[in-house]
C-alpha cells in the first residue's frame, strides 16, 4: 500500500516546510493549493535558506538578549554605586562619599593652591530626644536638618551624613572666614525650624559646629588633618554650650594631637 504524497499550503512559511521536510525526512516538498492542485516545490535549497535564516534569526534573538542583560547588568551596577555612596534614611551623600571627594578636592588644593574649608555639625543632646520622642521621630528629625541643609548651602557645596547626628559639609573655595559664616545660619535656621525639644535648655533643636580650612599656601598636611581638627573644634563648640561654632586656628604645621581655637561664636 502505497504511503500518500506529502504537501504543504500555498500560504505557508519556509519554516513550516522546514519543520514538516524534517520531521518526514524529505528532502523536497510540493506545494498545493486549496484545491489540491500542485503549484510548485520546495527544494533542498530552499529547506537550507530556512535553516539559514532560523539560525540567523535565533543569532539576532540571543544577541538583543545579551545586550539587554548587559545593559541591565551595568545598570543595576551604577545603582548599586550610587546606593553604596548615599545614605538611605537622608538621602544624602554618605561617609565613603565623603572621603572620595575630599581626598579629590585636598588634591586639587594641593597642586593649585586653592582653599577649601569643612564644617562638622552635630545635633545638640540627640540621644536624649531619641528617649523623649522615640527613634522614629527622631529620624524625621535628621530628615528635616539634611532638607534644611540642603535648601541653604551653594550648589558647589556638598552634604555628607558624617555619622549618626552628626553632618559635614564640604566647601570648596572658601576660606575660614566664609565657612564659619555659613555655619551661622545653618545653625540659626534650625532653630528657626522650632523642632520642639523638651529635654534641651532652649526647649528646641540645635547644632554645634566646628570649622577648619585649608588656605591656599599651605602644602603639606593631608585631608585627614582637615576633617580631625574640625571634629576637635566640634568638640570644643559642645563644650561652650549649645548653639555654639568653633574654628581651628589655621597652622602651616598640620599635627592630629594639637587644635588650637580662633573663635567661638554663640548665636546672637
Amino acid at each position: 500500500m502505497s504511503q500518500p504524497i506529502v504537501t504543504i499550503g500555498a500560504n505557508a512559511s519556509l519554516s513550516d516546510a522546514l519543520v514538516i521536510a524534517k520531521s518526514k525526512k524529505l528532502r523536497h516538498l510540493p506545494v498545493d493549493n486549496a484545491q489540491r492542485k500542485l503549484v510548485g516545490l520546495v527544494t533542498q535549497s530552499d529547506l537550507v535558506t530556512a535553516q539559514y535564516r532560523i539560525h540567523e534569526m535565533q543569532t539576532k534573538i540571543l544577541e538583543r538578549e545579551v545586550i539587554n542583560r548587559t545593559q541591565e547588568s551595568v545598570d543595576l551596577n551604577r545603582r548599586l554605586t550610587e546606593l553604596s555612596r548615599e545614605d538611605p534614611l537622608l538621602k544624602i551623600a554618605n561617609f565613603r562619599a565623603m572621603e572620595a571627594d575630599i581626598h579629590h578636592l585636598h588634591a586639587i588644593s594641593s597642586r593649585y593652591q586653592r582653599p577649601y574649608s569643612v564644617a562638622l555639625f552635630g545635633v545638640e543632646d540627640f540621644n536624649s530626644f531619641k528617649d523623649c520622642y522615640g527613634h522614629s521621630t527622631g529620624d524625621e528629625a535628621l530628615q528635616q536638618v539634611s532638607s534644611h541643609f540642603k535648601e541653604t548651602i551653594r550648589a558647589a557645596d556638598r552634604l555628607y551624613r558624617y555619622g549618626g547626628d552628626e553632618f559635614l559639609v564640604l566647601l570648596p573655595e572658601t576660606f575660614s572666614d566664609g565657612a564659619q559664616a555659613l555655619a551661622q545660619r545653618l545653625i540659626d535656621g534650625i532653630v528657626e525650624c522650632g523642632i520642639l525639644h523638651e529635654q534641651h535648655p532652649m526647649k528646641v533643636m540645635t547644632l554645634s559646629a566646628g570649622v577648619s580650612s585649608r588656605d591656599q599656601w599651605v602644602t603639606d598636611g593631608s585631608w585627614q588633618d582637615i576633617v580631625e581638627r574640625a571634629d576637635g573644634a566640634l568638640r570644643q563648640a559642645k563644650k561652650q554650650g549649645p548653639n555654639r561654632i568653633a574654628a581651628a586656628q589655621s597652622d602651616r604645621a598640620f599635627t592630629s594631637d594639637t587644635v588650637l581655637f580662633q573663635s567661638v561664636i554663640p548665636r546672637q
